[in-house]
């Protein structure tokens, strides 16, 4: 099920043989009325066949730290990661009850892991994760597998630095002045520069998300997660920083932050000492 303006691959040897086999129906997942056109299109489609799996992979990237981020990224960010997999899964979950199917989430590493100056995204990552647990838990008695694919950045639309940039500078410019002003310039303009570099960290093997999507349909025992990586030592690590300690974690994105040159605010100049001197505390 498919929007406008997107690209449909490797499907032409596939369907070359049964073309009847592949229906392809436009869906809005912010769309209430548009999901239960496309739950009527797949139903009136069936035929004598059951729907055993939905995947939901519909996505977006918008946001950066809490306070460079407005209300309406938060709002578009949920209403897309988190609303859309919730609003599909509940309008096709009694097809897929019917034939104890599969329910397949594309969520994110950052749905585990709070990776900052992305916030308004990975708040809607952590919303469905929440949504997955709970709703595998929830199906066990049905004998419906809910498995949740958690991949890290791979190179995607979404990664590409020419959308980033483009998002980052209209973001900046919607700042409030005072915002600009406690930051300061520099600020965003190493911001800028950190973001293009980037791009070079995404992961290049998209097929590593298709393998862990299919094996979580067609497997007959499933993980519940899957979290494709660009290989077994970065998904090593990322398993280990999930399992640390919060102050584990907290210090290993200062040292991230510290890495990929993460400026700091004009305004955030005392140290913590300072805030604590005796000085401050007595007045």
């Amino acid at each position: 099920m498919l929007t406008d303006n997107v690209k449909v691959l490797a499907l032409h040897n596939s369907t070359r043989k049964h073309p009847e086999r592949l229906k392809i129906v436009g869906l809005d997942v912010t769309n209430e009325e548009s999901v239960l056109k496309a739950l009527e299109f797949v139903k009136n489609n069936l035929g004598h066949s059951n729907l055993w799996a939905v995947i939901n992979n519909a996505g977006i990237y918008k946001g950066l730290a809490v306070e460079l981020s407005s209300l309406q990224e938060f709002r578009d960010c949920m209403e897309v990661n988190a609303f859309g997999p919730i609003r599909v899964t509940k309008a096709f979950l009694p097809l897929i009850r019917k034939v104890k199917g599969r329910v397949v989430n594309v969520t994110s590493y950052g749905g585990r892991m709070a990776v900052p100056h992305m916030t308004p995204y990975i708040v809607s990552k952590f919303a469905v994760v929440g949504f997955n647990d709970c709703l595998r838990r929830e199906m066990v008695d049905w004998g419906v597998r809910v498995i949740s694919i958690e991949p890290e950045a791979f190179n995607t639309p979404m990664a590409n630095n020419e959308t980033r940039i483009k998002t980052f500078d209209e973001e900046i410019a919607s700042l409030d002045s005072s915002i600009i002003d406690d930051y300061g310039l520099e600020y965003f303009k190493q911001y800028r520069k950190m973001m293009l570099m980037g791009g070079d960290f995404v992961a290049p093997n998209i097929c590593r998300v298709v393998d862990a999507l299919y094996s979580a349909v067609s497997l007959k025992y499933p993980d519940s997660i899957y979290m494709p990586c660009r290989n077994y030592l970065t998904e090593l690590c990322n398993v280990l920083a999930i399992k640390s300690p919060v102050c584990m974690q907290d210090f290993g994105t200062q040292i991230f932050s510290a890495f990929v040159n993460i400026p700091k605010p004009k305004g955030a100049t005392e140290d913590f000492e300072e805030v604590f001197s005796e000085k401050n505390l007595t007045k």
